[in-house]
């Protein structure tokens, strides 16, 4: 994933968790965007559209990112280092 990831404001969804703000998919480029309440957005890939639909219901997203996405061996991460 060399190019610039961006994914449109328009489709961040707001979410309630005390660490982070929102979240974004990319089903194409299976790409999960999380922006987190200090605003510092990262990205994981490849996310299924399966595992961020079970990410977006979960009942705590912050406990979900800890279990499941944070130290995921299996998911490449990328900082928005743009701002």
């Amino acid at each position: 994933m060399g190019k610039k990831i961006v994914l449109p404001e328009d489709t961040w969804i707001d979410v309630d968790s005390s660490r982070i703000k929102q979240i974004n998919y990319d089903p194409d480029q299976r790409i999960l965007g999380i922006r987190f309440k200090r605003d510092r957005v990262y990205y994981y890939h490849p996310v299924t559209q399966e595992g961020y639909l079970i990410f977006q219901e979960a009942e705590s997203v912050g406990k979900h990112f800890e279990e499941y996405i944070k130290n995921n061996d299996r998911l490449s991460v990328y900082e928005d280092d743009s701002e």
